[in-house]
């Protein structure tokens, strides 16, 4: 079934029956009695006034014929509610939950909510609070489900029970108040006022005690008079008996005990007294007592009121209590809470949870673990040996490249040598040619001639040995078991090289170190000696146990963090690993508890922060 939508246009109107009609006044005040639109009016202004931060409000009753909202009013008067506003106060007045929420254009929050009037009747409430959180949205609920009673009188037609007009005016007063035993006094002066009671007095139950809140006709009293203590004490008879207390007692064979009645009641001047004791729900918060001339004892219809006005004060002091109350009395109702939900039958699952959660606060608060500083990691070989072009020349092969494994001797690459053998036979030749002139110039007894042949043999000689050498170098091989990290001639082929290019590089795979780059913030406790297990991308179900040898005193930039290079000996090589491999170390730096094992890092941050915004 669709929804209708909420009528717009009707706002701080009034059913017209509501206004037929003479008005008797009200028994509390002796004044006449408001017409409901502003009694509506009165009971919104002042909900906003107990809400702190109300940016607006409003409130309908849908008890039209046609479904709309037949009565309205909303706050500040002299703006018009917004569309949102009224939205949401139908859309709660529609739900099962009775509650809605919305955001509206200013970006405040919407808190609708469904209000409990009288049968056949609908009403609803819809404020703008900008800010509210999960605590202060439940107390406003709260707050408006109590105060409900009172806008429940205040949109039906004015009536002459007097009963409810005491409910009426006691809930005005008290939610009126500044705080909660202001609220009480004024309760306690208005029942004194409608009974022509000589004083009523309001206590409330506090650490299994009681505690006297309110007189009537008296701002101040002291608690320690005797006539207070034996309030008091009527008080915690009528709690104890758990029902309500007259004295004298009216009914023959009453089964309730009345010796602090009896005693508060046969002073000067002599009273009757009739004590309730307040109920909220099926805990019980205090007592009223409340005292008159003998000669005027309680009538039933009296009791009856006294009753209807004790729901009144329950419902406020409940309602202010709340409200004044102190973080720490937040804590205490929380903890009390939590004390009857554990008390209970039921919730086993979330008890379960709990109790598992306080064994591991437990165990994190007393039990021990290792504190360790995890880093990224690289797996090096702990030996790089570079080969490079031995001579001018040509790559002529190239077989091997990066990523080969080759044993000692293996050929890498060979660089062209048809230049050297060019230069190994002209050489070669010129050493015959000197050779001969030689033996010629001994032959002839020149000896001038015979050393200038010497000096020319001898530079050829030593040409041709350079360069049968330079022949011999020309293949570049591998200088042990190893495998090569860089470098690719595949690709290359012909291309010229100068003697002392870097070709290649090579490591050994039975040698490797561990490079970490520990963050700033962890180096502090990084010594030499310590130990520590590497987990690499390629083998994350392995751990490679190695030792720190090196600690590196220059801070570096990497990736946007500042960290410190240590070096670690791996304690035994894996058939698998390879260098270049990447992975996460973590060494151990002792023990500790396991809270500090686990927010260490956290609480250091904090630290820092807090001690860089101090003054």
């Amino acid at each position: 079934m669709s929804v209708p939508e909420p009528n717009l246009s009707v706002v701080a109107t009034t059913d017209g029956a509501a206004d037929t009609g003479p008005h008797n006044g009200s028994p509390v005040t002796g004044i006449p009695a408001p017409p409901p639109s502003q009694r509506l009016d009165g009971w919104l202004a002042l909900v906003c006034r107990m809400v702190p931060d109300v940016r607006a409000a409003f409130a309908g009753f849908d008890d039209d014929p046609t479904g709309e909202f037949g009565r309205a009013a909303h706050w500040p008067v002299e703006n018009s509610p917004t569309t949102d506003l009224v939205t949401a106060a139908w859309q709660a007045l529609q739900r099962d939950e009775g509650t809605a929420r919305e955001v509206d254009d200013d970006g405040d929050e919407i808190l609708a909510r469904r209000l409990t009037l009288g049968p056949g009747r609908r009403g609803a409430i819809a404020i703008a609070v900008p800010g509210l959180t999960d605590s202060s949205r439940d107390a406003i609920v709260q707050l408006l489900d109590w105060s409900a009673v009172w806008l429940d009188f205040a949109s039906q037609p004015q009536s002459s029970d007097r009963a409810g007009d005491d409910m009426a005016g006691l809930l005005l007063a008290g939610l009126d108040a500044a705080d909660s035993r202001r609220a009480a006094t004024r309760m306690a002066g208005i029942i004194a006022a409608s009974l022509d009671a000589e004083r009523v007095s309001i206590g409330i139950v506090e650490k299994d005690d009681i505690e006297l809140i309110a007189l009537s006709h008296s701002a101040a009293f002291n608690p320690r008079l005797r006539l207070n203590r034996d309030i008091t004490a009527a008080m915690a008879e009528t709690i104890d008996e758990g029902c309500p207390v007259v004295y004298p007692i009216e009914a023959a064979g009453a089964a309730y005990a009345t010796h602090a009645h009896e005693r508060l009641c046969e002073g000067e001047p002599r009273t009757t007294a009739c004590s309730i004791p307040m109920l909220d729900g099926e805990v019980t918060i205090g007592a009223v007592v409340v005292e008159r001339a003998m000669q005027n004892p309680f009538s039933a219809e009296e009791r009856d009121r006294i009753s209807g006005c004790v729901d009144a004060v329950v419902r406020v002091t409940v309602a202010r209590r709340t409200i004044d109350r102190s973080l720490i009395g937040h804590a205490a109702d929380v903890i009390d809470d939590g004390r009857r939900w554990l008390r209970s039958r039921g919730n086993v699952a979330a008890k379960a949870l709990l109790l598992a959660g306080l064994v591991g606060l437990a165990v994190m608060a007393f039990g021990t673990g290792s504190l360790q500083v995890s880093a990224p990691a690289l797996l090096e070989g702990k030996i790089h040996r570079s080969l490079t072009a031995p001579i001018d020349g040509y790559i002529a092969e190239a077989p091997a490249r990066a990523g080969d494994v080759l044993k000692a001797g293996d050929t890498i690459a060979v660089v062209d040598t048809r230049g050297l053998e060019f230069e190994r036979r002209r050489w070669a030749s010129e050493r015959v040619e000197y050779q001969k002139a030689h033996r010629r110039a001994i032959a002839e007894l020149d000896r001038a001639e015979a050393t200038i042949m010497k000096a020319r043999l001898g530079r050829a000689t030593s040409q041709l040995a350079l360069i049968e050498e330079q022949l011999q170098r020309a293949t570049v091989t591998a200088p042990f078991d190893g495998m090569i990290v860089s470098g690719d001639l595949s690709r290359s082929m012909g291309a010229p090289v100068s003697r002392g290019d870097v070709l290649f590089e090579i490591a050994p795979l039975d040698d490797y170190r561990v490079e970490l780059e520990v963050d700033e913030r962890d180096i502090a406790g990084i010594e030499v000696g310590q130990t520590g297990h590497l987990a690499l991308t390629a083998l994350p179900g392995e751990r490679l146990a190695f030792t720190v040898d090196q600690v590196m005193s220059v801070a570096e930039s990497s990736d946007g963090r500042t960290v410190f290079r240590v070096e670690g000996q791996l304690d035994a090589a894996a058939p698998l690993l390879r260098p270049g491999m990447r992975g996460v170390g973590k060494i151990g730096t002792g023990e500790d508890r396991l809270f500090r094992v686990w927010t260490h890092g956290v609480v250091a941050r904090v630290r820092l922060w807090l001690w860089s915004r101090t003054p």
